[in-house]
């Protein structure tokens, strides 16, 4: 254990690292967050200049110097840290390509709304042997990390497997993967075996609705590799998250809510997640109000997730936003 100092700072800023497309950040609040590695930077990117940007970071944070993208964070606070503590969490959203067209999805701005099933390499670095390197050297920690693949698809993203594959063997605490299922993984499967948890947003529970949100007609195809995923983590079933984004059509009623949560509890999953819209929110619904309506498409769900013993949970931003009243 390393000497202790009082500082101002919080877990992310000592204890994570979330790699984007375009640069690396400590945090992912909304995807906001101190840039560690810039993107000028980003297509030289090593496990050298990560290490020197974090010692050139907690120098900073000894002297009192809260980074800008971090001020009045909720988040912050002046206690003693270890600067010599591991790495344990880590954020993986490297890439953007996708198999899907979620019409409520950010990368869409990124991407024009272009999307295939071709595996490819992330555009602009290669994670996995910086990871690799990282794990070398004794700075992740293999006793209490948690990672977040985001993405982009896992299924179509040419390291995913490697990248898998790697945390498993260096007995990582949780791996939350995120996965369209529109094309089935053996490495996401292996993960589920031992215990990992699946997230998957439908975000509808109809065929129609499906090919309306996601711009693909694969509802069955996706639905079909959900329940092998189910039957293949066994007793780890439970784990499994299925999510619905509220968008302000095709899906925003009860009706369709209702069917969602009704295959949910078919497939055996053992969390709910409902969400807003949030990236669409923050860009063309910033300080409107958010309307009864909504509020009662969150209260029906809770009710009848009560009547089916299924896990009712809110997205933490969609939290945040209902509590206050406004986007």
């Amino acid at each position: 254990e390393g000497i202790l100092l009082k500082f101002c700072a919080c877990d992310n800023l000592i204890h994570g690292l979330n790699f984007f497309g375009n640069s690396v950040r400590l945090c992912n609040t909304i995807h906001i967050g101190t840039k560690l590695i810039h993107e000028q930077e980003i297509k030289k990117l090593t496990p050298t200049k990560i290490i020197k940007a974090r010692k050139e970071l907690f120098e900073r944070l000894k002297n009192g110097e809260i980074p800008c993208d971090c001020q009045g964070c909720p988040y912050l606070e002046e206690k003693e840290w270890d600067l010599s503590a591991k790495i344990d969490t880590i954020h993986v959203f490297h890439w953007i390509h996708c198999n899907c067209g979620c019409i409520y999805c950010a990368n869409k701005y990124y991407t024009k709304g272009k999307f295939s099933d071709e595996v490819l390499p992330a555009e602009n670095y290669r994670l996995y042997p910086i990871l690799k390197n990282l794990y070398e050297k004794n700075l992740i920690s293999k006793d209490n990390l948690t990672v977040h693949f985001g993405g982009g698809e896992l299924s179509v993203l040419d390291e995913a497997d490697d990248l898998i594959n790697l945390f498993l063997d260096n007995n990582v605490k949780e791996m939350r993967l995120m996965s369209s299922c529109i094309t089935y993984s053996q490495a996401v499967s292996k993960a589920m075996q031992k215990g990992h948890p699946l997230v998957f947003a439908l975000s509808c529970g109809t065929k129609e609705v499906f090919a309306k949100i996601k711009r693909r007609d694969l509802f069955d195809r996706t639905v079909a590799n959900i329940r092998r995923y189910q039957q293949e983590a066994g007793a780890f079933k439970s784990n499994t998250v299925s999510r619905y984004i509220i968008f302000d059509r095709f899906n925003n009623t009860k009706e369709e809510i209702e069917n969602w949560l009704n295959l949910s509890k078919d497939l055996g999953v053992g969390f709910i997640d409902l969400s807003l819209d949030f990236c669409g929110s923050l860009e063309n619904k910033r300080g409107q109000k958010i309307p009864t309506e909504m509020y009662a498409l969150f209260d029906f769900a809770r009710e009848k997730c009560k009547e089916l013993n299924l896990d009712f949970n809110i997205e933490q931003f969609s939290s945040q936003m209902l509590e206050r009243g406004v986007y």
